[in-house]
């Protein structure tokens, strides 16, 4: 049997049967709380199930509007408001429900912010050690933010994606651009494989990239996602190629 960590965001406007039919694929899942997506009644669904299947519950802040994947970089002052507005309403549910919250990954403009612009990335470090010290904080593989957490002593997960392409910068495809997104079985399962023997993914324009992987990305908006995961879920179970 493989061992992979693969973590999937949930609680944004899925329907509650494919979450309760993807949830057993995964080792992680990071629930929208509350920004671009997920309300009280989705965070309770998501965390119930991801305790039936012991699956590490995750925290998903996003922007407010436009699915948190608008091109706008928020002040220091007010990332500061949406993780204690998000991170902490999340953090209750899991207490009524006896769940603990092992990590925090940022949504859409909010994730990729923290890579582009340094006051955020340490406005993320000092809310994190101030706040929520016990967090283990999933972020992108070969990105500045990850880099400049675990320089903080932050516990840092590097994180790969499968069902999006790279450009040779280590940076993700733009949603936007050809080939952006990976949605077929065999380029997921061929990448999980290549990494495995080389320690590699290869970008858009095939350059091979060095990067650390604690945990793999599948967007669970990405078109079948659920046949995609049940996929890496059978690769895994296999004990060769």
């Amino acid at each position: 049997m493989k061992m992979i960590d693969l973590n999937c965001d949930l609680g944004e406007h899925e329907s509650a049967n494919h979450r309760t039919k993807i949830m057993p694929c995964l080792q992680s899942v990071n629930i929208a709380c509350g920004g671009h997506a997920g309300d009280d009644e989705s965070m309770k669904h998501c965390i119930g199930i991801a305790l039936e299947y012991t699956v590490k519950i995750g925290a998903h802040p996003g922007l407010l509007g436009n699915f948190g994947r608008a091109n706008q970089v928020p002040t220091v002052d007010e990332f500061k408001k949406l993780l204690d507005q998000q991170v902490h309403r999340i953090l209750k549910h899991c207490d009524d429900s006896g769940a603990a919250l092992h990590h925090i990954k940022l949504h859409g403009s909010l994730y990729h912010a923290t890579d582009q612009n340094p006051l955020l990335a340490q406005s993320y470090a000092n809310w994190i050690k101030e706040n929520a010290p016990q967090l283990t904080v999933f972020a992108r593989s070969g990105g500045p933010c990850a880099r400049h957490l675990a320089d903080q002593g932050i516990h840092v997960w590097h994180e790969c994606f499968l069902d999006r392409n790279y450009e040779a910068d280590s940076q993700l495809t733009p949603r936007e651009a050809a080939q952006a997104i990976i949605d077929e079985p065999d380029a997921i399962l061929e990448r999980l494989k290549h990494y495995a023997l080389t320690g590699e993914i290869i970008s858009r324009s095939q350059k091979k990239l060095q990067l650390a992987c604690d945990t793999w990305c599948l967007h669970g908006d990405t078109p079948q996602s659920l046949i995609l995961a049940k996929a890496v879920q059978a690769w895994c179970m296999m004990d060769s190629d």
